[in-house]
């Protein structure tokens, strides 16, 4: 959740009962450690930070936010071996976003001890796998190795509650985050995902072998008539800054705005709190309603 997943976010998540996390990947070394600062100056609940493998400080970002004590730090977008020795030196869990049974197996491998399994629902840098089959899948594939969190297309009670069935022991969620009232995303792209429906997102650089779910605009729709033809690299230059413009400001035309297949589940701004526990709530409802009922009857 670059630009969006700051420490504002991350700690009205964390006060309602999650666990905020902190994206790194647009932030200098110096940023980041201003916002675990700032993170701590809100509440003195744990607190994750995300690295991106691909990110050139991505060592120097995991050193730091271990040595400034941090509970959990969450990887995505390859192997997450190059930060684990940060991780076992502090004693904390390293997390990564894995995309397929393989991934997840050599995540393990590495010494992972907690996973991310995401769905291609999801918003932002995705794999090509649903998130129903890749929870089920990864789960018989490790066992009782190693808990699962699931991610992707994960926005309310129920749909937490199918992934638990599946197996996973938690879930992560970015876009249902990204109508918060603590989000710092600009306000005409959070009324943008409230008008937008489930159809309205749209998957770019597939050509390119990073695919990005977004939301569907003028920009997405160039790129994706570019990517066929133009260069990798060209394309990288095209879409450089588009996040930013984007998300920050307000740009929702000629900005990239990743958003995940939930945003058709978006219909108001309210806090992170508040999102938190009407999911719960929901969550322990539909419970009840299948225990007491014997599963579905009467649904």
């Amino acid at each position: 959740m670059a630009f969006a997943g700051d420490y504002r976010l991350a700690a009205a998540v964390s006060e309602a009962g999650g666990l905020g996390v902190i994206a790194s990947g647009n932030l200098a070394i110096d940023e980041l450690a201003e916002q675990i600062t700032a993170y701590r100056k809100k509440t003195d609940k744990p607190l994750g930070v995300n690295c991106f493998i691909k990110d050139t400080e991505c060592r120097e970002k995991a050193d730091l936010a271990c040595r400034m004590g941090v509970s959990a730090i969450f990887t995505g977008i390859g192997n997450p071996a190059p930060v684990m020795e940060f991780g076992k030196k502090a004693g904390i869990p390293v997390i990564p976003t894995v995309a397929t049974v393989r991934h997840a197996l050599a995540a393990i491998e590495a010494g992972s001890g907690i996973i991310v399994a995401e769905g291609q629902e999801g918003g932002g840098h995705i794999g090509r796998i649903g998130t129903l089959p890749l929870i089920s899948q990864v789960r018989k594939a490790v066992g009782d190795r190693v808990p699962i969190i699931a991610a992707g297309g994960i926005g309310d009670g129920s749909q937490m509650i199918a992934c638990l069935v599946l197996g996973a022991t938690g879930i992560m969620m970015g876009t249902r985050f990204l109508t918060a009232l603590e989000c710092p995303i600009h306000d005409n792209v959070k009324e943008a995902l409230i008008r937008s429906g489930v159809d309205d997102t749209t998957v770019t650089g597939q050509f390119t072998g990073l695919p990005m779910r977004c939301l569907k605009n003028q920009f997405t729709s160039e790129y994706q008539k570019k990517e066929k033809a133009v260069p990798s690299y060209e394309m990288l230059m095209f879409g450089k800054g588009k996040i930013r413009e984007g998300l920050m400001g307000g740009d929702v035309s000629n900005g990239s705005l990743p958003a995940g297949q939930v945003i058709g589940q978006l219909e108001k701004i309210q806090s992170a709190g508040e999102i938190i526990r009407s999911i719960v709530a929901e969550a322990e409802d539909i419970s009840r309603k299948i225990t007491e009922n014997a599963g579905f009857k009467n649904w």
